[in-house]
C-alpha cells in the first residue's frame, strides 16, 4: 500500500524523524516542486558547506556521488564549486525529475539507501557527499560502509547528521569501527552548527554535525 503524504502546509512531518521509506518518498515527492524555494526561506546552507569542504581536497574532474541528491540543491552547490562529474541518487522520483532540470548531473538514479548494497560500482567515485539524508537511514554502519565501497582509495566521504541522532545512533562509534576495519580514516568532525535557522521547529533546537573521512 502506498503511503499518503503528510500535510505540507507546515512541514511538521520533518519532526517525526520517520525511517519509513515509503512515507519518506511520498513526502518528498509531494514537496519536490516547492522544495528549493522553501529551503531558501529556511536559510539552508549545508550543501554549500559540504561542497566547499570537498573542493579543498577533491580535484574538479573527480566523479562525485551525491547521495540523497533531492531536487539538486547539493548538485548545484557542487557545480558552483567546480565539479562537473556528478551522479545523484535519491528515493524520491519527483525530486530526481526536478534535479534533472538543474542540468548538472551525469546520472540520476532512484535508490532506497536503506537497501544495501547500493546499485553502484565499487571504487567508482572520487568522493561521496550525503547532506541532510542520514536521518532517514537508521543503519548508519551499513550505509557508511557502502560509501567506503563505492569511493576509491584516498577519496573522501563527507556527510551530515543531526546532533541528537549523531549521539543516539553512536555515529562516532561507527566511525571508529570503520577506522578499526581499515575502511577509512576520519579527517574531521565539526562542532554542532545551525541547520535550518529559518525553520521555527529547528532554529536553535536542532543542530547538525559535519563529518569527513578518507577512504582507505
Amino acid at each position: 500500500m502506498t503511503a499518503s503524504p503528510p500535510n505540507l502546509n507546515d512541514h511538521s512531518w520533518l519532526t517525526k524523524l520517520s525511517t519509513d521509506s515509503q512515507e519518506t518518498a511520498a513526502y518528498y515527492d509531494a514537496w519536490a516542486e516547492d522544495y528549493n524555494q522553501t529551503l531558501a526561506q529556511w536559510n539552508y546552507q549545508s550543501p554549500t558547506v559540504v561542497a566547499t569542504m570537498l573542493k579543498q581536497e577533491v580535484p574538479p574532474d573527480g566523479h562525485v556521488l551525491d547521495a540523497g541528491c533531492g531536487t539538486g540543491l547539493s548538485g548545484k552547490a557542487l557545480h558552483a564549486a567546480g565539479f562537473r562529474r556528478l551522479t545523484g541518487i535519491d528515493i524520491s522520483q519527483a525530486s530526481l525529475d526536478m534535479a534533472a532540470q538543474a542540468g548538472v548531473y551525469e546520472r540520476l538514479i532512484q535508490v532506497n539507501m536503506q537497501q544495501v548494497p547500493l546499485p553502484l560500482e565499487t571504487d567508482a567515485f572520487a568522493a561521496v557527499q550525503c547532506v541532510g539524508v542520514l536521518t532517514y537511514v537508521p543503519d548508519t554502519a551499513a550505509i557508511l560502509q557502502e560509501f567506503c565501497r563505492v569511493v576509491r582509495s584516498g577519496g573522501l566521504v563527507a556527510f551530515t547528521q543531526r546532533e541528537d541522532l549523531f549521539n543516539e545512533r553512536d555515529v562516532a562509534g561507527v566511525m571508529k569501527t570503520l577506522a578499526d576495519k581499515r575502511l577509512w580514516t576520519p579527517v574531521s568532525v565539526s562542532k554542532p552548527q545551525a541547520y535550518l535557522p529559518g525553520n521555527a521547529d529547528y532554529a536553535d533546537k536542532v543542530r547538525v554535525i559535519y563529518c569527513v573521512c578518507r577512504s582507505a
